[in-house]
């Protein structure tokens, strides 16, 4: 692990954790989301929404593949 190259002064670790929480407040927040179908009118869905929804599920795949491909 290298701690070099931080202006501030912050360890690798450091920031690695504080992105970490960040993550998991993101997550929190999709998942609130979720749980409200995005804000959608579920009477009222179109095809823009399943576009919108199909957008999204696309760029968790692509942060799932990012990490997946370390293991």
């Amino acid at each position: 692990m290298t701690n070099r190259g931080s202006p501030t002064g912050e360890t690798a670790l450091q920031a690695f954790m504080a992105t970490c929480a960040e993550i998991d407040d993101m997550l929190g927040q999709i998942q609130a989301l979720r749980d409200d179908h995005f804000g959608t009118d579920l009477d009222r869905v179109n095809w823009g929404d399943v576009g919108s929804a199909g957008h999204v599920a696309d760029k968790l795949r692509q942060a799932l593949a990012h990490f997946n491909h370390r293991q």
